[in-house]
C-alpha cells in the first residue's frame, strides 16, 4: 500500500501475444492474464510494452475477489509470441510480502 513494489508485471518489446499465471506452491493456479495486441503500438518510446498491461497486485484472481493472499513465495511463468513468430516459455518466482 505504500506505492513500491505494489504491483508484480513484466517488461518488453517485441511482442505479439503475452500471457503470464500465478501458481501456489502446490501448482494451483491464482491468477492469469493474456494480451493480444499485434496491431497495438506498444512499443513506443518511454512505454513498457505489452507484459506491463498484466499487473498482479497480490490477490487471489481479482476478477472474482478482492482477497490478499498470505505471504508467500509465487511461481509465475509467462508464455509469449515474438513479433518473428518464436512461441517462448519462462518460469520464476515472486515473494508476496505485506
Amino acid at each position: 500500500g505504500d506505492h513500491i513494489n505494489d504491483m508484480f508485471y513484466g517488461k518488453g518489446r517485441g511482442i505479439r501475444d503475452y500471457e503470464i499465471s500465478i501458481f501456489d506452491r502446490w501448482g494451483i493456479l491464482i491468477w492469469t492474464c493474456k494480451e493480444n495486441g499485434i496491431n497495438t503500438d506498444w512499443d513506443r518510446y518511454q512505454q513498457d510494452g505489452m507484459p506491463s498491461s498484466c499487473q498482479w497486485d497480490g490477490t487471489l484472481n481479482a476478477s472474482i475477489t478482492d482477497r490478499k493472499l498470505q505471504n508467500d513465495t509465487y511461481v509465475w511463468r509467462v508464455r509469449l509470441t515474438t513479433i518473428f513468430g518464436e512461441v517462448k516459455t519462462y518460469i520464476g518466482h515472486v515473494s508476496a510480502v505485506k
